[in-house]
């Protein structure tokens, strides 16, 4: 059976760039040639009797201080797998053995083919072997860091991070406190049944999807089986039972306070708004009064400074916006209920706050293309406390991003991922900003000066 979940805990500021290849040399630094960077604390295997599928594997950026990607691939078809420890997902895979060797000389092992709608890309999965005995899942693109990645086998597979599959609050939380929440590990806490200040329920759950995307949620007390609890979410319509008593559920946390929204409208006249919760998650409704007022999708949302846009999770999906350069973004969504037949929407947001563009000319002075003159530019709100810069190397098919932090430090990360230098720090320096509106930068004792551009 194939199945999905999604689960967040919360935004992160994630920085796409930041990975291990040297720029130069284009291959990692390491103090002990038999370790592998790419795995915190790990020796390379010695060359394995067998390879096989089952097992961990990931991929750990440099600079996210060991947190990265890490998927587990289950003997019975399954996979876990977790984002930076921001969002878990299952599913279901497949693998095949294959021959033959990668265009870096590896030897091919298997191919690993994900679900439909597991977007791990387009690319073919290849799990492989090199003459070190080291074992590699390649081309893994990831939907949270935009890149495509190969994933170091690990001796062992994760333990699973025990996190929140569903969440669901009383549309009267105010007066009866009643919270349920559901637990990866097949738990559960049910919060307020009791009355305020009482003792809720814990226990075990199971949960079952009909043809009609009814979904049930049973919840079995831990201490009393006699007491039994059910939810059932028809569509945005969620009710809890507790033997007689029913209690109308909601998905949107009352304590979560609104952080922007988007708005459009579709051929039927119906409203459409999708919005955002300063606790990183969101909600899809469309609305024609008198006739229909449903959520089409839940999901999650977050901000990626140094592309300027805004990247959602919506019904398994990652989608994102397109921005004019001047505060207003915009989102293609093709809407999920069968009534509308997939018809595509745009949907808007204005940023009201003021924006400021900044812009300087950086010298490149690490050893890599010594000299070359860059474009550095940066829109950030007006006041923002920190920045972060970008620009083009290497003829357009790298990114140098130099990022101001609150704490007046500078990092300067470059990257060109297509001709095999891949994220690596390259130098550090400090900021303040000028009486005049600029910005004062000092990279390896260079001084520049971010103006604001006209």
């Amino acid at each position: 059976m194939k199945f999905r979940k999604f689960l967040t805990i919360g935004i992160a500021a994630l920085s796409v760039a930041a990975f291990s290849f040297g720029l130069a040399a284009c291959v990692p630094e390491t103090d002990d040639p038999g370790k592998d960077p790419e795995t915190p604390g790990g020796d390379t295997p010695d060359t394995p009797a067998e390879v096989t599928v089952e097992g961990g594997y990931a991929y750990y950026p440099p600079d996210q201080g060991g947190i990265g990607l890490e998927l587990n691939l289950y003997e019975n078809g399954t996979f876990y797998y977790n984002q930076f420890t921001m969002t878990i997902v299952y599913g279901t895979y497949s693998a095949k053995e294959a021959t033959g060797t990668d265009e870096e000389g590896r030897t091919i092992h298997y191919e690993v083919t994900f679900d439909e709608g597991d977007d791990f890309g387009d690319e073919t999965h290849y799990i492989v072997s090199n003459s070190e005995g080291s074992v590699y899942l390649t081309g893994m693109y990831d939907s949270m860091s935009l890149g495509t990645y190969e994933y170091t086998k690990q001796e062992e597979p994760f333990t699973e991070a025990i996190q929140t599959v569903e969440q669901f609050w009383s549309v009267n939380y105010e007066e009866d406190f009643i919270t349920a929440t559901f637990y990866s590990d097949d738990s559960y806490a049910l919060d307020g049944i009791n009355g305020a200040g009482q003792a809720g329920s814990l226990g075990t759950y199971t949960s079952e999807t009909a043809e009609d995307g009814t979904v049930t949620y049973t919840m079995t007390d831990g201490d009393d089986s006699s007491k039994v609890y059910t939810i059932t979410v028809v569509g945005s319509s969620i009710t809890l039972k507790s033997g007689e008593t029913e209690y109308t559920m909601t998905s949107i946390n009352p304590m979560a306070t609104v952080a922007m929204t988007l708005t459009g409208s579709n051929s039927w006249g119906a409203s459409i708004v999708l919005t955002c919760y300063d606790d990183s998650t969101c909600n899809l409704q469309i609305t024609m009064e008198g006739v229909m007022d449903f959520a089409d999708a839940t999901g999650t949302w977050s901000y990626m400074a140094d592309e300027d846009m805004y990247v959602f999770i919506l019904n398994g999906e990652s989608i994102s916006t397109e921005t004019d350069g001047a505060g207003t973004y915009t989102l293609k969504y093709k809407i999920n209920a069968a009534q509308f037949g997939g018809e595509e929407v745009t949907l808007t947001y204005k940023n009201e706050v003021p924006t400021v563009t900044y812009t300087f000319v950086y010298k490149n002075d690490w050893s890599y293309d010594l000299g070359t003159e860059i474009t550095m530019t940066a829109r950030s709100e007006e006041g923002a406390d920190a920045h972060t810069f970008t620009g083009d190397i290497w003829g357009g098919v790298g990114t140098l991003t130099i990022t101001l932090a609150a704490d007046g430090t500078v990092v300067v990360v470059a990257d060109a991922e297509s001709v095999g230098a891949v994220d690596v720090e390259v130098t550090t320096g400090t900021w303040e900003a000028n009486d005049d509106g600029s910005l004062a930068l000092t990279i390896n004792g260079n001084a520049y000066t971010a103006i604001v551009a006209e």
